[in-house]
């Protein structure tokens, strides 16, 4: 079923609350098990690229931020109702997405790539070697979308990027598809020997802050937020300090 139809109820539900915006706070919804752009430290705060990217967005129109934990399929939809004001968690903009929420960005180039076994070097060399495979994704993302393009996979789905590597790491799939910089950086530097990813990624996306289309005066906040800090030199900070 398309995110189009699995949303329809949803936006048919869908109810109209005042923005926490105008209440001098911004609250941005997020699924914090992707380092480094938005995850829980040992001291339980909310961290990550995202995290400081957002923070200086709102300062930009004079406003609080708070985040919002929450399974990365329920962003969406909390966008949808209103719960939230904005949301991160390397959201890839999409089409189809863009059908049903705005976007602000693209602040982030990446793509989709695969964590692998090193068991598996010698079987799993590019993408036609993951049709009929056990694949671990995240519920509602590209790489859910992706790995159910993948002829005879078996595709194994979880409501966060740790329990989808929590998995693999329990050996309960061969590989798992993910943003390429979280299993860079998460993954791959955090577990050296243990997996391996393809040279190249399985495919090209953009991170956006993803936004409600019944608040264009919020967005064009957003948007005006971001252009101030990639002109003033903050970006480039955020970026440094968290990808050298």
């Amino acid at each position: 079923m398309s995110l189009l139809k699995k949303i329809s109820v949803i936006i048919g539900c869908a109810f109209s609350l005042t923005s926490f915006a105008d209440e001098g706070k911004l609250v941005v919804g997020v699924e914090a098990s992707r380092a480094p752009f938005v995850y829980v430290d040992k001291s339980k705060t909310i961290e990550g690229f995202e995290v400081d990217l957002l923070t200086a967005i709102a300062k930009e129109n004079g406003l609080k931020v708070e985040f919002s934990n929450m399974p990365f399929d329920a962003l969406l939809p909390s966008i949808l109702t209103e719960q939230i004001d904005a949301a991160v968690s390397c959201i890839s903009m999409t089409e189809e997405r863009a059908q049903i929420v705005d976007f602000v960005g693209p602040y982030y180039n990446a793509g989709l790539n695969a964590l692998i076994r090193n068991e598996y070097q010698n079987k799993i060399k590019n993408n036609l070697d993951l049709n009929g495979k056990k694949i671990c994704v995240v519920s509602g993302t590209t790489c859910e979308e992706y790995a159910n393009s993948c002829n005879g996979s078996d595709v194994l789905k979880f409501p966060s990027e740790n329990e989808s590597f929590n998995a693999i790491e329990n050996k309960e799939c061969d590989l798992l598809i993910a943003d390429a910089p979280v299993i860079e950086f998460q993954y791959i530097k955090m577990h050296p020997g243990k997996y391996y990813k393809f040279e190249n990624n399985l495919t090209f996306e953009e991170f956006g802050i993803m936004t409600s289309k019944l608040r264009p005066e919020l967005r064009e906040k957003i948007e005006s937020g971001l252009k101030k800090i990639k002109d003033n030199g903050e970006y480039n900070k955020l970026y440094k300090k968290w990808f050298g």
